[in-house]
Protein backbone atom coordinates (compact mmCIF):
# COMPACT_ATOMS: atom_id res chain seq x y z
CA UNK A 1 0.00 0.00 0.00
CA UNK A 2 1.40 3.36 -1.06
CA UNK A 3 0.90 5.79 1.85
CA UNK A 4 0.70 9.44 0.77
CA UNK A 5 -0.33 11.02 4.10
CA UNK A 6 1.15 9.67 7.33
CA UNK A 7 0.33 11.08 10.78
CA UNK A 8 1.95 9.43 13.81
CA UNK A 9 1.42 10.29 17.49
CA UNK A 10 0.67 13.96 16.87
CA UNK A 11 0.39 16.23 19.92
CA UNK A 12 -0.49 19.93 19.95
CA UNK A 13 -1.41 22.28 22.80
CA UNK A 14 -2.48 25.92 22.81
CA UNK A 15 -1.63 27.10 26.31
CA UNK A 16 -3.31 24.62 28.64
CA UNK A 17 -5.75 23.42 25.96
CA UNK A 18 -4.91 20.11 24.31
CA UNK A 19 -5.88 20.43 20.65
CA UNK A 20 -4.45 17.11 19.44
CA UNK A 21 -3.73 14.12 21.65
CA UNK A 22 -1.74 11.26 20.11
CA UNK A 23 -3.42 11.54 16.70
CA UNK A 24 -2.46 8.73 14.33
CA UNK A 25 -3.83 7.77 10.92
CA UNK A 26 -2.66 7.27 7.33
CA UNK A 27 -4.13 7.80 3.87
CA UNK A 28 -3.23 5.58 0.93
CA UNK A 29 -2.92 6.59 -2.71
CA UNK A 30 -6.29 6.83 -4.46
CA UNK A 31 -8.40 6.99 -1.32
CA UNK A 32 -11.09 9.57 -0.69
CA UNK A 33 -10.53 9.96 3.04
CA UNK A 34 -13.20 11.62 5.20
CA UNK A 35 -12.10 13.44 8.37
CA UNK A 36 -15.02 14.02 10.73
CA UNK A 37 -15.58 15.52 14.14
CA UNK A 38 -17.57 18.13 16.09
CA UNK A 39 -16.60 21.80 16.04
CA UNK A 40 -13.40 22.29 18.02
CA UNK A 41 -12.45 18.60 17.80
CA UNK A 42 -9.10 19.30 16.10
CA UNK A 43 -9.83 18.87 12.38
CA UNK A 44 -8.52 22.24 11.18
CA UNK A 45 -5.51 22.05 13.52
CA UNK A 46 -4.63 18.68 11.98
CA UNK A 47 -4.86 20.11 8.46
CA UNK A 48 -2.77 23.16 9.30
CA UNK A 49 -0.06 20.87 10.69
CA UNK A 50 -0.28 18.58 7.66
CA UNK A 51 0.36 21.40 5.20
CA UNK A 52 3.13 23.02 7.24
CA UNK A 53 1.26 26.09 8.51
CA UNK A 54 1.50 25.01 12.15
CA UNK A 55 4.14 22.97 13.95
CA UNK A 56 3.14 20.12 16.28
CA UNK A 57 4.59 19.87 19.78
CA UNK A 58 5.60 16.30 18.96
CA UNK A 59 4.83 13.57 16.47
CA UNK A 60 5.57 12.79 12.84
CA UNK A 61 3.96 14.13 9.66
CA UNK A 62 4.79 12.92 6.17
CA UNK A 63 3.23 14.07 2.88
CA UNK A 64 4.23 11.92 -0.09
CA UNK A 65 6.98 10.57 2.15
CA UNK A 66 8.47 13.99 2.93
CA UNK A 67 8.55 16.28 5.96
CA UNK A 68 6.35 19.36 5.24
CA UNK A 69 8.54 21.51 7.53
CA UNK A 70 11.78 20.81 5.69
CA UNK A 71 13.00 23.03 2.86
CA UNK A 72 15.17 20.49 1.09
CA UNK A 73 14.45 19.97 -2.64
CA UNK A 74 12.49 16.71 -2.16
CA UNK A 75 10.24 18.26 0.46
CA UNK A 76 9.60 21.32 -1.71
CA UNK A 77 8.80 19.06 -4.66
CA UNK A 78 6.34 17.04 -2.55
CA UNK A 79 4.58 20.20 -1.31
CA UNK A 80 4.18 21.33 -4.92
CA UNK A 81 2.15 18.16 -5.59
CA UNK A 82 -0.51 19.10 -3.05
CA UNK A 83 -3.59 21.27 -3.56
CA UNK A 84 -5.23 22.82 -0.50
CA UNK A 85 -8.55 24.52 0.22
CA UNK A 86 -8.69 25.81 3.79
CA UNK A 87 -11.75 26.92 5.74
CA UNK A 88 -10.78 30.54 5.03
CA UNK A 89 -10.20 30.90 1.25
CA UNK A 90 -7.29 33.39 1.50
CA UNK A 91 -8.04 35.35 -1.66
CA UNK A 92 -6.69 38.77 -2.60
CA UNK A 93 -10.02 40.56 -2.24
CA UNK A 94 -9.05 43.73 -4.11
CA UNK A 95 -7.65 41.94 -7.14
CA UNK A 96 -9.76 40.49 -9.93
CA UNK A 97 -10.82 36.86 -10.10
CA UNK A 98 -8.54 36.35 -13.10
CA UNK A 99 -5.51 38.01 -11.47
CA UNK A 100 -5.93 35.87 -8.33
CA UNK A 101 -5.50 32.68 -10.35
CA UNK A 102 -2.73 34.09 -12.54
CA UNK A 103 -0.73 35.05 -9.45
CA UNK A 104 -0.88 31.51 -8.02
CA UNK A 105 -0.23 29.93 -11.42
CA UNK A 106 3.02 31.90 -11.63
CA UNK A 107 4.00 30.83 -8.12
CA UNK A 108 3.75 27.26 -9.41
CA UNK A 109 5.77 28.30 -12.49
CA UNK A 110 3.18 26.96 -14.91
CA UNK A 111 4.08 27.40 -18.55
CA UNK A 112 0.52 27.67 -19.88
CA UNK A 113 -0.85 30.24 -17.42
CA UNK A 114 -3.54 31.87 -19.58
CA UNK A 115 -4.81 28.55 -20.95
CA UNK A 116 -4.96 26.87 -17.53
CA UNK A 117 -6.60 29.84 -15.78
CA UNK A 118 -9.19 30.27 -18.53
CA UNK A 119 -10.03 26.54 -18.47
CA UNK A 120 -10.64 26.50 -14.71
CA UNK A 121 -12.66 29.73 -14.72
CA UNK A 122 -14.95 28.23 -17.36
CA UNK A 123 -15.13 24.88 -15.55
CA UNK A 124 -16.32 26.58 -12.37
CA UNK A 125 -18.68 29.04 -14.10
CA UNK A 126 -16.53 32.04 -13.14
CA UNK A 127 -15.56 33.15 -16.65
CA UNK A 128 -18.16 35.92 -16.80
CA UNK A 129 -16.83 37.29 -13.47
CA UNK A 130 -13.14 37.09 -14.39
CA UNK A 131 -12.66 40.88 -14.42
CA UNK A 132 -14.62 41.50 -11.19
CA UNK A 133 -12.92 42.12 -7.86
CA UNK A 134 -13.03 39.09 -5.58
CA UNK A 135 -14.74 41.08 -2.81
CA UNK A 136 -17.82 41.41 -5.06
CA UNK A 137 -18.31 37.61 -5.23
CA UNK A 138 -20.79 35.61 -3.19
CA UNK A 139 -19.50 33.14 -0.60
CA UNK A 140 -20.26 30.26 -2.97
CA UNK A 141 -18.32 31.87 -5.82
CA UNK A 142 -15.36 32.54 -3.52
CA UNK A 143 -15.39 28.85 -2.60
CA UNK A 144 -15.43 27.87 -6.27
CA UNK A 145 -12.45 30.16 -6.87
CA UNK A 146 -10.55 28.55 -3.98
CA UNK A 147 -11.15 25.08 -5.40
CA UNK A 148 -10.12 26.21 -8.88
CA UNK A 149 -6.91 27.66 -7.40
CA UNK A 150 -6.11 24.33 -5.69
CA UNK A 151 -6.32 22.56 -9.06
CA UNK A 152 -4.09 24.94 -11.04
CA UNK A 153 -0.98 22.77 -10.90
CA UNK A 154 -2.77 19.39 -11.32
CA UNK A 155 -1.81 18.13 -7.82
CA UNK A 156 -1.50 14.47 -6.79
CA UNK A 157 -3.14 15.11 -3.41
CA UNK A 158 -6.04 17.40 -2.55
CA UNK A 159 -6.63 18.49 1.03
CA UNK A 160 -10.10 20.03 1.39
CA UNK A 161 -11.53 21.70 4.50
CA UNK A 162 -15.31 21.98 3.93
CA UNK A 163 -15.02 22.33 0.13
CA UNK A 164 -18.77 22.44 -0.59
CA UNK A 165 -19.73 24.82 2.24
CA UNK A 166 -21.72 27.74 0.86
CA UNK A 167 -22.19 26.17 -2.58
CA UNK A 168 -25.58 25.68 -4.21
CA UNK A 169 -26.76 22.06 -4.81
CA UNK A 170 -25.60 22.03 -8.45
CA UNK A 171 -22.11 23.21 -7.51
CA UNK A 172 -21.95 20.67 -4.66
CA UNK A 173 -22.86 17.93 -7.13
CA UNK A 174 -20.11 19.10 -9.50
CA UNK A 175 -17.48 19.12 -6.74
CA UNK A 176 -18.47 15.63 -5.58
CA UNK A 177 -18.14 14.35 -9.14
CA UNK A 178 -14.78 16.10 -9.47
CA UNK A 179 -13.56 14.35 -6.30
CA UNK A 180 -14.70 10.98 -7.66
CA UNK A 181 -12.88 11.56 -10.94
CA UNK A 182 -9.78 12.68 -9.07
CA UNK A 183 -9.73 9.40 -7.10
CA UNK A 184 -10.42 7.28 -10.21
CA UNK A 185 -7.28 8.73 -11.80
CA UNK A 186 -5.23 7.38 -8.87
CA UNK A 187 -4.99 10.64 -6.97
CA UNK A 188 -5.86 11.16 -3.33
CA UNK A 189 -8.40 13.36 -1.54
CA UNK A 190 -8.41 14.26 2.15
CA UNK A 191 -11.83 15.70 2.95
CA UNK A 192 -12.71 17.39 6.24
CA UNK A 193 -16.46 17.95 6.35
CA UNK A 194 -19.57 18.28 8.51
CA UNK A 195 -21.71 17.02 5.63
CA UNK A 196 -22.13 13.37 6.65
CA UNK A 197 -24.30 12.39 3.68
CA UNK A 198 -21.64 13.80 1.35
CA UNK A 199 -18.85 11.86 3.10
CA UNK A 200 -20.93 8.67 3.04
CA UNK A 201 -21.52 9.12 -0.69
CA UNK A 202 -17.93 9.70 -1.82
CA UNK A 203 -15.45 8.54 0.86
CA UNK A 204 -13.87 5.09 1.00
CA UNK A 205 -12.21 5.57 4.39
CA UNK A 206 -13.06 7.68 7.44
CA UNK A 207 -11.42 8.90 10.64
CA UNK A 208 -13.45 10.50 13.43
CA UNK A 209 -11.77 12.87 15.88
CA UNK A 210 -13.33 14.03 19.14
CA UNK A 211 -11.74 16.25 21.77
CA UNK A 212 -8.38 15.99 20.03
CA UNK A 213 -8.24 12.18 19.84
CA UNK A 214 -8.99 9.75 17.02
CA UNK A 215 -11.95 7.65 18.18
CA UNK A 216 -12.52 5.66 14.96
CA UNK A 217 -10.51 5.06 11.79
CA UNK A 218 -10.97 2.44 9.09
CA UNK A 219 -12.61 1.66 5.78
CA UNK A 220 -16.13 3.10 5.97
CA UNK A 221 -17.75 -0.25 5.20
CA UNK A 222 -15.86 -1.95 8.06
CA UNK A 223 -16.70 0.84 10.51
CA UNK A 224 -20.39 0.52 9.72
CA UNK A 225 -20.18 -3.25 10.28
CA UNK A 226 -18.31 -2.77 13.57
CA UNK A 227 -20.60 -0.17 15.11
CA UNK A 228 -23.93 -1.14 13.54
CA UNK A 229 -26.70 -2.21 15.90
CA UNK A 230 -28.63 -5.24 14.61
CA UNK A 231 -32.04 -3.57 14.41
CA UNK A 232 -35.10 -4.68 12.44
CA UNK A 233 -38.46 -2.98 11.97
CA UNK A 234 -41.65 -5.06 12.05
CA UNK A 235 -44.67 -3.51 10.35
CA UNK A 236 -48.23 -4.79 10.35
CA UNK A 237 -51.29 -4.22 8.13
CA UNK A 238 -52.91 -0.85 8.84
CA UNK A 239 -55.89 -2.27 10.77
CA UNK A 240 -53.69 -4.28 13.16
CA UNK A 241 -51.14 -1.45 13.51
CA UNK A 242 -53.78 1.05 14.63
CA UNK A 243 -54.33 -0.92 17.85
CA UNK A 244 -51.52 0.57 19.97
CA UNK A 245 -52.36 -1.58 22.98
CA UNK A 246 -52.04 -4.71 20.88
CA UNK A 247 -48.65 -3.51 19.56
CA UNK A 248 -47.40 -2.97 23.10
CA UNK A 249 -48.42 -6.51 24.08
CA UNK A 250 -46.62 -7.96 21.07
CA UNK A 251 -43.56 -5.90 21.96
CA UNK A 252 -43.55 -7.22 25.55
CA UNK A 253 -43.71 -10.82 24.25
CA UNK A 254 -40.82 -10.15 21.84
CA UNK A 255 -38.70 -8.72 24.69
CA UNK A 256 -38.86 -12.09 26.44
CA UNK A 257 -37.04 -13.82 23.58
CA UNK A 258 -33.46 -14.63 24.59
CA UNK A 259 -31.95 -13.22 21.38
CA UNK A 260 -33.74 -9.86 21.68
CA UNK A 261 -32.01 -6.95 23.45
CA UNK A 262 -34.89 -4.49 23.24
CA UNK A 263 -38.23 -3.80 21.59
CA UNK A 264 -40.00 -0.44 21.25
CA UNK A 265 -43.10 0.78 19.46
CA UNK A 266 -42.45 3.47 16.87
CA UNK A 267 -45.68 4.76 15.42
CA UNK A 268 -47.39 1.82 13.78
CA UNK A 269 -44.28 -0.41 13.78
CA UNK A 270 -41.99 -2.23 16.21
CA UNK A 271 -38.29 -1.48 16.46
CA UNK A 272 -36.50 -4.65 17.59
CA UNK A 273 -32.82 -4.73 18.55
CA UNK A 274 -31.37 -8.22 18.25
CA UNK A 275 -28.22 -9.80 19.64
CA UNK A 276 -27.20 -10.34 16.02
CA UNK A 277 -28.79 -10.02 12.58
CA UNK A 278 -28.56 -13.82 12.31
CA UNK A 279 -31.53 -14.04 14.66
CA UNK A 280 -33.85 -12.23 12.23
CA UNK A 281 -35.17 -15.56 10.97
CA UNK A 282 -35.93 -16.68 14.56
CA UNK A 283 -37.89 -13.50 15.16
CA UNK A 284 -39.80 -14.20 11.96
CA UNK A 285 -40.50 -17.78 13.13
CA UNK A 286 -41.86 -16.44 16.44
CA UNK A 287 -44.19 -14.01 14.67
CA UNK A 288 -45.44 -16.76 12.33
CA UNK A 289 -46.10 -19.16 15.24
CA UNK A 290 -48.08 -16.44 17.00
CA UNK A 291 -50.08 -16.03 13.75
CA UNK A 292 -49.41 -12.32 13.76
CA UNK A 293 -50.27 -10.49 10.52
CA UNK A 294 -46.78 -9.24 9.66
CA UNK A 295 -46.57 -7.01 6.61
CA UNK A 296 -42.76 -6.59 6.56
CA UNK A 297 -39.67 -7.43 8.60
CA UNK A 298 -36.90 -5.07 7.48
CA UNK A 299 -33.25 -4.74 8.50
CA UNK A 300 -32.18 -1.18 9.31
CA UNK A 301 -29.36 0.19 7.17
CA UNK A 302 -26.76 1.75 9.48
CA UNK A 303 -25.87 5.16 8.08
CA UNK A 304 -22.72 7.20 8.63
CA UNK A 305 -24.84 9.58 10.70
CA UNK A 306 -25.77 6.70 13.05
CA UNK A 307 -22.13 5.62 13.21
CA UNK A 308 -20.86 9.14 13.86
CA UNK A 309 -23.44 9.80 16.58
CA UNK A 310 -22.67 6.50 18.31
CA UNK A 311 -18.87 6.89 18.22
CA UNK A 312 -18.86 10.53 19.38
CA UNK A 313 -21.32 9.79 22.19
CA UNK A 314 -19.26 6.81 23.43
CA UNK A 315 -16.06 8.86 23.41
CA UNK A 316 -17.62 11.50 25.68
Amino acid sequence: MNIVIEINHLFKKFGSTVALNDVTFSVAKGQVFGYLGPNGAGKTTTIRIMVGLLKPDSGLVRLLGEDPYDDNPKSLEARNKIGVVLESPGHFFYATVYRNLVYHARIHRLGNVEERVSHLLKQFDLWERRNDLVNTLSKGMMQKLAIARSLLHDPEVLIFDEPTAGLDPNAQFEIRNLIREFAKSGKTVFLSSHNLSEVQEICSHVAIINKGSIVAWDELKKLRETYAKPVVYVTFPSEAAKNSENLRKICENIKELRFVKNCETEGEALRVELEDFRFSYKLNEFLVKKKLPVLELRKVTYSLEDLYSSVVKKSG
